[in-house]
């Protein structure tokens, strides 16, 4: 008998089946775990951006403070060189942090712009868009 040798899953018996339903939620999880791999990457790529930010943050608030130094000795230079080397100090200090803050300024305005198209998009979750929200808030705020 020659349908003896078609595996009985490829044997057409007249009615439409509907498929191995373990193997469709097999499938559904795979195509969930792709989904989930390529949010998590878009996330992960996110929050390296987001601690690059905090970074230039913390370096902010460090110069900040050195400035303060920086003035207050400058306050108490006796001699017109120190007022000059602490003034090239201070100028020199307050050029780099203008030119981070400008840049993280940047990138922040970024993550707003791609999260706003995202979430037109629908290609964002519910929950990762509200975190997404919030530390884009937050960061401005802090910067």
């Amino acid at each position: 008998d020659l349908l003896g040798e078609i595996p009985h899953c490829a044997k057409d018996d007249g009615e439409k089946k509907q498929g191995n339903p373990r193997s469709k939620r097999r499938f559904l999880r795979t195509v969930k775990k792709g989904a989930d791999a390529k949010r998590q990457k878009r996330m992960e790529s996110y929050f390296r951006q987001v601690d690059n930010i905090k970074a230039t943050i913390e370096a902010v608030s460090k110069a900040t403070k050195k400035i303060e130094q920086i003035n207050e000795n400058m306050m108490r230079a006796t001699t017109s060189k120190e007022e000059d080397d602490l003034s090239t100090q201070l100028k020199a200090l307050v050029n780099e942090i203008n030119q981070q803050s400008k840049q993280t300024l940047t990138v922040l305005g970024l993550l707003h712009e791609e999260t706003e198209n995202l979430e037109k998009n629908r290609k964002l979750g519910a929950g990762d868009l509200q975190i997404r929200k919030n530390l884009n808030a937050a960061l401005t705020k802090k910067l």
